[in-house]
């Protein structure tokens, strides 16, 4: 890599000590289990028994109600101007057979919709239109482990073109297991590869609960709970948390799967659990792969935890660092709430629901009271620069007189520096049954207003004789449209006449009008810290090549240019604007004044 100092500038940053954590971490390999084709498997059924109906039910004590009903109509966060986001296609998805309706979605570059829910797995096209489904119970019985399915999550891997589907199966320590099933083709219908993981590693009556998944350059994370055998854990801690992380390659190629285990992290004592992986928005090619948590059951609370597991699948060096990061803003838990009707609905905890890895930084959403309505609301949060400064803040989203719970983000931008995000979360009030909604994050942040995509049409009654607490959700499912910019697809729910909950898919987009005019860099690059003072610019080069570097103010105004011939390979620049805090714009254009990189840097 050729490093260079470019003008007023004389040096390079450090990176922050890192705080030490001492993880237990074991090296697994399994086999296949099973190679299945969907389109040929035979149906199964399959008595379906819910959490509840597994362990006993135990009361949740709200610990702060929320204030007086009134009318649904003011948005509470400072307006802003952003435009809502557009809604395209929408359809239903699948009703459950169990509660909650855990639902998740994966959509391909060519439109193929995979959907899940408890329990089931549905392809759909782009408009729709019903292609094929089966149930968990199918997989689990053909590959010879079948007990109990629950808790489905996938993902489509665009890098790849494939798709990854997770879920449970057993509910103790003697039966729990990790099913991990990897498409073979582009079309979720054709082939797929299966691994069984054990749900329970240790000497312990304990068993795998509540996944979450995300995926690096080369490999698959798994983040699971650990409960004690009948516990389920609203009156109780989990008991430890395990992170997987699984290598892409091996599962792709039907190999004997190479795994790493994580467990036993813990900060002050206390077990950190409900961990999220943070995906890629894109081919990062970084040195490590991050995993976010909070406090889930704090009334209130200022930190995150972010976890940090190296790229490297060397055993021989440390691979796992914690860094404790205090947010600007608290997040805390929230209320259960009442529907129309007056049936009341779980909301679970205030647990980080999922995120991304973008540019450099973590961009991350969870559930958490509104401290000015007392009810639930979205908090929208940002980690910058996670190799450097760490630096975290957020803003909760709420809606004055409405539920928003369980919320999902994805990317929306054109790329660096517009920083856009859709934001899917279901709502609920005492005037307006369960259903799913949108709002927008800025390029340079804000918050649209709400845009309901789906009203309910009638409010969730499952649990009769459950003190009239039924279950709202786990969670919930968006993903990035990798066909079409500033676009993406929802799985939320709604609440039926019936008294259940069926998954809503949909079709959303940005509205911003800058968004067709944004330019996108040609060469992925990455800068940091940002905000700074003193920047690196790292980037590629294919060929020697004479470049122009530009440093302008938000008006056009030229602050600083210079010309480098650089020689072709790894490149990393060191920039000093000498200017005052602001928003500035970096250009590295080639001879003919082509835009190779456009970067927005923040001088603090």
């Amino acid at each position: 890599m050729r490093i260079l100092s470019f003008s007023l500038l004389l040096g390079l940053l450090g990176i922050n000590s890192l705080f030490s954590q001492t993880a237990i971490e074991k090296q697994f390999h399994f086999p296949i289990k099973g190679k299945l084709v969907f389109k040929e498997l035979p149906e199964v059924a399959a008595s379906i028994r819910t959490k509840e109906e597994f362990n006993s039910p135990i009361k949740r004590l709200d610990p702060i109600k929320p204030k007086e009903q009134r009318r649904e109509s003011a948005n509470l966060n400072k307006k802003t101007g952003i435009p809502g986001p557009q809604v395209f296609d929408m359809f239903p998805g699948q009703t459950p057979n169990g509660t909650p309706l855990d639902n998740n979605i994966a959509v391909s570059k060519a439109g193929l919709v995979f959907s899940v829910a408890n329990t089931t797995v549905r392809v759909l096209d782009s408009s729709g239109k019903f292609l094929f489904s089966r149930s968990l119970s199918a997989i689990a019985n053909q590959l010879g482990t079948l007990n109990r399915t629950f808790d489905p999550h996938t993902l489509y891997d665009a890098e790849n073109d494939r798709f990854i589907l997770v879920f449970l199966n057993g509910s103790d320590h003697t039966n729990t297991e990790l099913v991990i099933g990897f498409s073979q083709t582009n079309d979720p219908r054709d082939a797929w590869i299966f691994y069984s993981l054990p749900g329970n590693t240790t000497s312990n009556d304990w068993w795998s609960d509540y996944p979450f998944i995300g995926i690096s350059d080369d490999a698959l994370f798994i983040s699971v709970i650990l409960w004690k055998d009948g516990e389920s854990g609203w009156d109780t801690d989990a008991s430890d948390n395990t992170i997987w992380k699984i290598k892409l390659e091996d599962g792709y190629a039907g190999k004997q799967l190479e795994t790493r285990q994580f467990s036993g992290l813990e900060y002050g004592g206390i077990p950190l659990w409900n961990i999220r992986p943070m995906s890629k928005i894109s081919s990062s090619g970084g040195a490590a792969f991050y995993l976010l948590t909070n406090r889930p059951k704090d009334v209130q609370n200022d930190t995150l935890f972010l976890i940090r597991v190296d790229s490297s699948w060397d055993t021989t060096k440390p691979r796992l660092s914690l860094f404790p990061i205090k947010l600007d803003q608290a997040y805390g838990l929230q209320p259960n709430v009442t529907q129309k009707g007056g049936r009341r609905l779980r909301t679970n905890y205030c647990d980080i629901q999922n995120g991304y890895f973008f540019n450099g930084n973590v961009y991350f959403c969870s559930n958490s009271i509104h401290p000015s309505s007392g009810r639930p609301g979205v908090y929208v949060g940002k980690i910058v620069d996670v190799e450097g400064s760490r630096i975290a803040t957020g803003e909760i989203f709420g809606v004055d007189s409405l539920d928003l719970n369980y919320p999902s983000m994805t990317y929306a931008g054109a790329g660096w520096p517009d920083e856009s995000a859709l934001i899917m979360c279901l709502h609920n009030s005492q005037n307006s049954y369960p259903g799913t909604s949108v709002f927008s994050l800025g390029r340079e942040g804000g918050f649209s207003d709400l845009v309901r995509v789906k009203e309910g049409e009638g409010m969730i009654r499952t649990l009769v004789g459950y003190d009239s607490l039924d279950r709202w959700g786990d969670y919930t499912g968006i993903q990035k449209d990798y066909a079409q910019t500033g676009k993406a697809w929802i799985a939320g729910s709604f609440g039926l006449s019936s008294g259940i909950s069926q998954t809503w898919i949909a079709h959303i987009g940005s509205s911003d009008p800058q968004l067709a005019i944004q330019k996108m860099s040609e060469i992925p690059a990455r800068v940091y810290p940002n905000p700074g003072q003193v920047f690196k610019l790292q980037f590629h080069l294919e060929t020697d090549q004479a470049i122009q570097v530009q440093l302008m103010d938000m008006d056009g105004k030229l602050v600083f240019a210079r010309q480098e011939r650089l020689i072709a390979g790894d490149q990393e620049l060191s920039i000093d604007p000498g200017a005052s805090a602001g928003v500035y714009l970096l250009l590295v254009k080639d001879r003919q004044g082509k835009i190779l990189i456009q970067e927005k840097l923040v001088v603090r």
